[in-house]
């Protein structure tokens, strides 16, 4: 596969989440103010906006690494690293603790 440009990376991640995240459920989480704005926003989802803006940077910085096997890879990092973290969101701080 080609390595994606900055735009074909956002358009990979809206599509991951449209395909794998169960969008009422992540209402749910809304409704009950687990995940509020600004820090959350569906079209962010699941980073906070300066995460995704990061994200989506690092693999314009690092155009040989922009497969989606490896953005897929590095998404799973950050969401561990999240998870890990008891974080409903990816933000900056996840980031640099995958070294991005």
């Amino acid at each position: 596969m080609k390595n994606l440009q900055p735009i074909d990376v956002d358009n990979f991640l809206r599509s991951l989440v449209g395909e794998f995240v169960d969008k009422p459920k992540v209402d749910e989480l809304e409704v009950k103010g687990e995940l509020t704005p600004p820090t959350y926003s569906w079209n962010e989802y699941p980073f906070t906006k300066q995460a995704r803006a990061e994200f989506i940077d690092y693999f314009s910085r690092t155009q040989e690494n922009s497969k989606p096997r490896d953005i897929s890879s590095k998404l799973n990092d950050v969401a561990f690293i999240a998870m890990k973290s008891a974080k409903r969101l990816i933000d900056s701080d996840c980031l640099q603790k995958a070294n991005m």
